[in-house]
């Protein structure tokens, strides 16, 4: 008898397990779980374990009402609504990933696994001298690897905000890294040749340059983690140039302001829009973009979340060149594409080790006249330039 209860209890379990289950059949009641997870920044609760059910029908009872609740369709627009009010009203971070001080956002870390104030702490290491001898040693290997006759080739470091701005950090930020950060912005650091000595690479660090315009109207958008409009145009102004290239009076022309939508809006949790000045390279140069990638990229990077593919009728000069890099090539892409017949942008940001050890391969057979790597002074003490050089460097 008391066996038959308990079949008959654990049979009315999974029964009602089915029922609540139903929603998530017939969809309508729930939202993108993913969706969620990013307006709040944080992990959301999984499905539990089937074999609880007959374990601990109380603990997965409970589970599975948690996952439900994550999922609900109503929490998705009023978390968005939240977020809003904390960051538009209270001047509040909305989400870990974010430090504020308006109009200024910065991004501290691109993930919940990263320490807090990750990338500010990667930005203090340009005055760090034993990381950036690394980083010159690193750089020189990447150099030796990709480089062939009458092939130039240029590394871009992007200044990011915390060295064009470090007075503008939030009040939250450790002050050792404003200390440092304002140490660097007066030219205290260490990719500088006087203190590294003669690099082995073309190495392009537009900081000066960049911090004498940092003041100029919507010069590198306060809201923004990428460089856009006036500020990406000078970073690819002093490449093209260190480039050997002429610059015309065509692109030197003014630009129009315009607006986009912010690049931290899943860090926000909702879109604001910005303001940034346009170039208008398409009718200067004749300038058409596509970014549908193609098999032979595919073939070699089958994770590339970002690629580019620009044509000029009028360009600067008749090459082409290939952009590598992290996030930053993207929009310093489309400024640099003026000077080549044709420029192709590939992000590396998601390759695996086995794609960027077969990337050199797809270097050769693109061959470029100039091949141009692109990152952040942030970007360049995480995991790309150690994959490269560990897929590429390691014989």
């Amino acid at each position: 008898m008391q066996h038959s209860m308990s079949r008959s209890y654990r049979l009315a379990l999974i029964f009602i397990a089915i029922l609540l289950s139903l929603p998530l059949i017939f969809g309508g009641l729930l939202a993108e779980g993913q969706k969620r997870s990013s307006l709040e920044n944080r992990t959301l609760h999984v499905w539990p374990d089937a074999g609880e059910l007959l374990a601990r029908p109380q603990s997965y009872l409970s589970g599975f009402q948690e996952y439900l609740k994550d999922r609900m369709a109503l929490i998705v627009p009023a978390t968005r609504i939240y977020n809003h009010f904390l960051y538009a009203v209270l001047g509040v971070s909305p989400s870990k990933k974010l430090s504020i001080n308006l109009p200024y956002v910065f991004l501290t870390r691109h993930g919940e696994a990263q320490p807090p104030y990750y990338n500010f702490r990667n930005v203090a290491r340009l005055a760090d001298p034993d990381s950036v001898d690394n980083l010159e040693k690193q750089l020189g290997l990447i150099y030796r690897k990709t480089a062939c006759p009458g092939r130039q080739i240029a590394f871009l470091v992007v200044p990011s905000k915390p060295a064009v701005y470090p007075d503008r950090l939030p009040g939250d930020t450790p002050r050792e890294i404003v200390t440092v950060c304002k140490r660097i912005n007066s030219g205290d650091h260490y990719l500088k040749k006087d203190h590294a000595g003669h690099w082995a690479v073309n190495l392009i660090f537009p900081l000066a340059e960049m911090i004498e315009k940092r003041d100029l109207p919507h010069f590198f958008p306060p809201e923004q983690f990428h460089v856009a409009g006036k500020s990406a145009h000078l970073v690819a102004l002093k490449t093209l140039q260190a480039l050997n290239i002429k610059i015309p009076d065509a692109y030197r022309a003014e630009p129009e302001l315009d607006t986009k939508i912010n690049d931290l809006k899943r860090a926000l949790g909702f879109e604001t829009r910005i303001k940034f000045w346009r170039y208008d390279y398409e009718s200067a140069f004749g300038m058409v973009c596509e970014h549908q990638k193609p098999d032979r990229v595919k073939k070699f990077h089958k994770r590339a979340e970002e690629f580019k593919r620009f044509q000029c009728l009028h360009p600067m000069t008749e090459k082409k060149a290939l952009v590598l890099g992290n996030s930053f090539g993207g929009p310093v892409s489309r400024h640099l594409a003026p000077g080549y017949k044709e420029l192709v942008f590939v992000s590396f940001n998601g390759i695996t080790h086995d794609d960027m050890a077969r990337f050199p391969e797809f270097i050769n057979q693109y061959a470029p006249d100039d091949l141009i790597f692109v990152f952040h002074d942030g970007g360049l003490f995480e995991w790309i330039i150690d994959r490269m050089v560990n897929a590429w460097c390691s014989d």
